[in-house]
């Protein structure tokens, strides 16, 4: 199934697609322009750093603005759709500029990425991330998150988003240009940290990665994870490790956070690492010099080969490198008032054009770090496209963007031999089959055509009622239940338990502990769980699991010749002298037999009472039994029976329970006997005398 829409954005519907199948064509090489395909290119219009630096960006020229800020290294910055300066954060404080007020945060100042700025376009708050310094007097580092409020102007404190992190601290979009990946890393291993901001929060669960160098952030071996930089497209990550003099770039997937390892390089004391704007080439200042890598070739040799100091001179005083939105990389001299230039980042060597005090900083001077931007406000392609999944029927809404003024499009679905297309700007595709698909978007002006191609991978659709239905279990019992999610989930919380991300509040929870699939329950009460799959949609079920009382134990009575319970209940089960008989809806029953009866009851969800006292039917006409007569008494009961005869004579006496196995035996002579039957129940006595005649009965033993 597949529904097209006007390019007026899912306002109406059109005619039917037109469904063909199409070759994949090859796309040209993207053109970037510094307009922005949308309002989150001003993220990067305004910088603040260092001693009271402030600049902004402008389609033409970079401005001079003095602030209020003492930040030696992270920063960060955040202006709405329009360019107007709205927030920018040290480790250590956030600024509202617009109010001229600042809040304390439980950064460290000596925190390289130390702060960092997001906002989802579909939130209501800002999510500010501030970093603690590792290594120094051997602290451990935090992440620590915070929201801001627009509306209210007003922070809050969320908790240790990650409580053993590096310094390194970046973001970039996810593939589907709607969510942000936030990364750090562990400063105890090898483990990457992937947050994923969906709507209005950051998922409680992240990716991990186990990959590369160990981090080990304090004492006489430690290593020191200082810069994680993303290419402005999201298709490569860099972490630099400064003491380990190791520098590693791993190919990302911004779709699932998965990682790829892909080259490593030892440049002396590695600081800051950044992308080209087309992401070709890599640069790392380390020891006062900028590397290039150009990584337009798949080979690693290749990679390792075409690595050249492009600055003139080298500055032992370099610090942090950043790309802007005017296409250039700018380095920062510590104590400097200018900073150096990296004018045409995209081409090889020496023509990068790198320009010693290349921009003039007339409010103050530069420290050791720059400002920490969502790489993704760099990533300003000629075409591109966003999208939304519906979890439920692997239907995606697709939102074609370009900056050509097209005026043609179209749309390519290909998986494997199977091929979908149709012509429009927008389109909502149900896609027919899970799998990794190819899905393509195509446009053109009349001169020129570009298309852009992503990977998606459809995942199985989610299952309704995923604990199953409500149950219960009968008061007494002993129960047991296993709850089961659908596998391979991303992350499950079980009774909406959620990291605890605040010291105060006790141990912290490691993130590892949310992925048990399945909670086993015994006791009563109402369970529910939280879901989230590969693809990060959300499912919630609940499940109640009811204690169901017993009937009371029925008597029975006796009336026009019926049986009939004392107590209603959803059924009836009847038995004859200790013997199953049947079950019934009904609450009486007319006896065929002579006996001892009872009733057991059950209620709608199936629990038992106890069986009745029995009760005793001796009128219905029988044949009688010929032969030899004798008295039983009392009956019932206790356990004492006697049996009288009406003469003397030689008897034999035995005694069956109602499965028919004899229980006790006696042989008489005279008129009258006493015997025992410890068990309760009923039992069946027969008697012969030495004629042979026989006589028989029924009594029933009472518990003592």
């Amino acid at each position: 199934m597949h529904l097209c829409t006007s390019p007026e954005y899912f306002s109406a519907t059109v005619g039917a697609c037109n469904v063909s199948v199409i070759k994949m064509r090859s796309y040209s090489l993207l053109v970037f322009l510094f307009a922005s395909l949308s309002s989150m290119a001003q993220q990067g219009r305004h910088w603040v750093f260092g001693d009271s630096v402030g600049l902004e960006f402008t389609k033409s020229e970079v401005v001079n603005t003095s602030k209020k800020v003492w930040a030696p290294e992270g920063v960060s910055t955040y202006s709405d759709s329009t360019g107007k300066l709205l927030y920018y954060a040290t480790p250590e404080k956030v600024f509202f500029v617009q109010e001229d007020t600042s809040f304390v945060l439980k950064g460290g100042k000596s925190s390289a990425q130390g702060a960092l700025i997001v906002k989802h376009p579909n939130g209501n708050h800002l999510n500010l991330l501030v970093s603690t310094h590792v290594g120094l007097d051997n602290k451990i580092g935090s992440l620590y998150s915070y929201s801001i409020d627009e509306q209210k102007k007003s922070l809050k404190y969320e908790g240790i988003l990650l409580d053993h992190s590096t310094e390194q601290l970046n973001a970039v979009n996810h593939q589907n240009n709607r969510d942000i990946w936030i990364s750090s890393h562990d400063d105890t291993s090898q483990t990457f940290y992937f947050f994923l901001v969906k709507n209005d929060r950051i998922l409680e669960c992240p990716v991990t990665a186990k990959i590369g160098a160990r981090h080990v952030e304090s004492g006489p071996n430690q290593t020191a994870g200082i810069c994680l930089k993303f290419s402005p497209r999201g298709d490569y990550l860099s972490s630099l490790l400064v003491f380990a003099h190791r520098s590693e770039l791993l190919l990302f997937n911004s779709e699932s956070a998965d990682l790829k390892w892909h080259f490593m390089t030892t440049p002396f004391y590695p600081w800051s690492a950044e992308f080209s704007p087309d992401g070709s080439k890599w640069y790392i200042s380390a020891d006062g010099r900028l590397y290039q890598y150009d990584l337009s070739s798949p080979s690693v040799s290749e990679i390792k080969a075409s690595e050249k100091k492009i600055d003139p001179n080298g500055n032992s005083n370099m610090g942090a490198i950043q790309l802007a939105l005017n296409r250039r990389i700018y380095v920062a001299i510590i104590g400097d008032s200018n900073l150096d230039v990296v004018n045409n980042p995209n081409l090889p060597g020496t023509a990068c054009d790198y320009q010693v005090d290349g921009l003039v900083l007339d409010s103050g001077k530069a420290l050791k770090g720059l400002p920490n931007f969502n790489q993704s406000i760099f990533y300003t392609p000629a075409i591109d496209f966003a999208y939304t999944e519906d979890c439920w029927e692997h239907k995606y809404t697709f939102e074609g963007r370009d900056t050509l003024k097209a005026t043609t499009f179209k749309w390519l679905f290909t998986n494997g031999g199977y091929r979908d297309s149709f012509d429009t700007k927008h389109c909502t595709y149900q896609f027919p089959d899970t799998g990794t698909w190819q899905v393509s978007h195509i446009v053109s002006n009349g001169s020129r055509s570009d298309t852009i191609t992503k990977e998606l991978t459809i995942r199985p659709r989610w299952r309704n009622d995923m604990l199953g239905k409500d149950t219960f279990y009968c008061l007494g019992d002993t129960f047991k239940l296993v709850l089961e999610t659908p596998k391979n989930m991303h992350c499950v919380h079980w009774m909406g338990e959620e990291p605890n991300l605040d010291t105060a509040n006790g141990p912290l929870l490691h993130y590892n502990h949310f992925h048990t699939d399945s909670l086993t329950i015994d006791t009563a009460g109402e369970y529910f769980v939280k879901v989230t799959n590969k693809t990060f949609c959300r499912a919630w079920d609940t499940i109640t699991v009811y204690e169901d009382k017993r009937p009371q134990k029925p008597e029975i009575s006796y009336q026009t010749e019926e049986l009939a319970s004392t107590i209603k209940a959803s059924g009836y089960r009847w038995y004859l002298n200790d013997t199953f008989l049947k079950d019934t809806e009904s609450r009486s029953i007319k006896p065929q037999k002579n006996g001892y009866y009872q009733v057991k009851l059950f209620s709608e969800h199936g629990c038992e009472s106890e069986r009745s006292d029995s009760f005793l039917v001796d009128d219905i006409s029988i044949e009688p039994i010929v032969g030899l007569q004798f008295k039983v008494y009392p009956n019932p009961s206790r356990g004492l029976v006697t049996l009288e005869f009406g003469q003397h004579g030689s008897y034999s006496i035995d005694v069956f329970d109602m499965t028919g196995r004899l229980v006790d035996r006696q042989s008489l002579k005279g008129s009258s006997t006493t015997f025992k039957i410890d068990q309760p129940g009923h039992y069946l006595v027969k008697v012969k005398n030495q004629n042979v005649n026989i006589g028989q009965t029924i009594v029933q033993i009472k518990p003592e």
